[in-house]
């Protein structure tokens, strides 16, 4: 079982493993929360230089871990990511993969900003449609 809480990220270091539209997303989220990425991948989407601290192509080797805090596996590659995540929690880092919902430590939530309110809005991966449809809803009724 989950449970909502919010987390001190910044000037931590998110490692993302995967160079794509995913992985972009949740390099984001965690940017936008002050920590520092370091991303690996093969190849990777160009609006990655703009966030990522430290940017390697190539494969993936454990270790990119060190001083790690978090850690997103979103590979196209599900053994990949889930070698990702044991690797993660053979050395105490929580992680997220991207491809399988019961194989994370934690879900990054969709997040409603107003004024000094910050809504965080998650289905435990479960339903991203209603996630989505709430956090717009939302969006709307503190924007009236």
């Amino acid at each position: 079982m989950f449970c909502s809480l919010s987390i001190q990220v910044e000037n931590r270091v998110v490692l993302i493993v995967g160079g794509g539209s995913v992985g972009l997303r949740r390099a984001r989220f965690f940017e936008k929360a002050g920590a520092r990425i370091r991303v690996v991948s093969l190849s990777l989407l160009d609006d990655f230089s703009l966030i990522a601290k430290e940017v390697h192509i190539g494969c993936y080797h454990e270790n990119y871990l060190d001083d790690v805090s978090f850690v997103v596996a979103a590979t196209s590659n599900d053994g990949l990511n889930r070698s990702i995540a044991a690797d993660a929690r053979n050395r105490g880092i929580w992680v997220n993969n991207a491809s399988d919902r019961t194989d994370c430590d934690f879900h990054i939530p969709a997040i409603v900003d107003y004024d000094h309110l910050s809504i965080a809005i998650s289905s435990e991966g479960k339903d991203l449609e209603g996630v989505l449809t709430l956090k717009k809803r939302l969006q709307e009724f503190l924007h009236d």
